[in-house]
């Protein structure tokens, strides 16, 4: 199986970024980013493993 790597490009301010807890960044703006992407949020690390 091929692994595709994909990144997610959006603005933010330093001060989002430093006072984000590390756990939930990631999960916190794909969700603020719409509909569209929250889905990704419940993917597993390892799609394999669904």
């Amino acid at each position: 199986m091929e692994t595709i790597f994909t990144w997610l490009v959006l603005k933010s301010t330093a001060e989002e970024i430093l006072k984000a807890n590390s756990e939930q960044i990631w999960r916190k703006i794909v969700i603020s980013m719409g509909e569209e992407y929250a889905p990704w949020v419940n993917y597993p690390d390892d799609p394999q493993m669904n």
